[in-house]
């Protein structure tokens, strides 16, 4: 059975997405420094803190050693400026913690010439358009963006693909105050073409599609899952 490697697996998007690749079929490890409350069939949950250095060099162990059929990146944290080590913090698990695992990856492709695999990458629209606030988030993520051309122009014909979602307005923890502010709420979703939020499972539905057979001519693709919110003009 085939493995997929799940960071921030406790969240929102992440339980979604380890769910569906689930139902899929895959064998799926969960990693987030919250163990993960999915007890089901074919999934391993990993208690690791990408702050703490040991637990993200025994993760790219793991990595190593399994050698997984996909890894999606899907950690991703946002601080308030005035937090310690605000800038520090967002660039290191938003962008140098998904390049560290896909790097660890591209090595075992490039050692096994029959070893393949299927890189997802999370970003955000930040990575794209320009907003008030929170500079370090922007910056992670559009550094992860370009990381990502990066990986699929340099490691496409030895075999592993990388491809990104940019999710737009998602119903999950971390966009609580936003959804349940009637006011807030209402102006984001008047820019969404499709007139609502997104839920987790829309962004899952998009990673299966990634991991899997069908995507396998995509390589440096990205899939927006905002409601063409990224498109809206005047």
């Amino acid at each position: 059975m085939t493995s997929v490697v799940v960071t921030g697996a406790s969240g929102g998007n992440g339980t979604a997405i380890c769910h569906g690749l689930l139902d899929e079929g895959y064998s799926v490890i969960g990693v987030d420094r919250t163990p993960s409350t999915i007890n089901r069939d074919n999934f391993r949950s990993l208690n690791i803190d990408f702050e703490i250095t040991s637990d993200l060099e025994s993760l790219l162990d793991i990595i190593s050693d399994v050698m997984p059929s996909g890894l999606v990146n899907n950690a991703g944290i946002t601080l308030c400026p005035s937090d310690p080590g605000y800038l520090d913090r967002t660039m290191h698990i938003n962008s140098i913690v998904p390049y560290r695992l896909t790097e660890a990856i591209a090595i075992k492709v490039i050692e096994h010439q029959e070893y393949t695999c299927s890189v997802v990458n999370i970003l955000s629209i930040s990575s794209w358009l320009g907003s008030q606030g929170n500079p370090a988030y922007h910056m992670s993520k559009s550094a992860l963006l370009g990381y990502s051309r990066y990986a699929a122009a340099n490691y496409g014909k030895l075999g592993l693909r990388t491809n990104t979602i940019t999710p737009g307005y998602i119903v999950t923890p971390m966009t609580r105050q936003s959804f349940t502010d009637p006011v807030r709420n209402e102006y984001i979703t008047s820019r969404i073409p499709l007139g609502r939020w997104g839920m987790p499972a829309d962004v899952a539905n998009a990673v299966t599609f990634l991991i899997g057979e069908k995507s396998l001519y995509l390589n440096g693709a990205n899939i927006s899952v905002d409601g063409g919110m990224t498109i809206y003009g005047i």
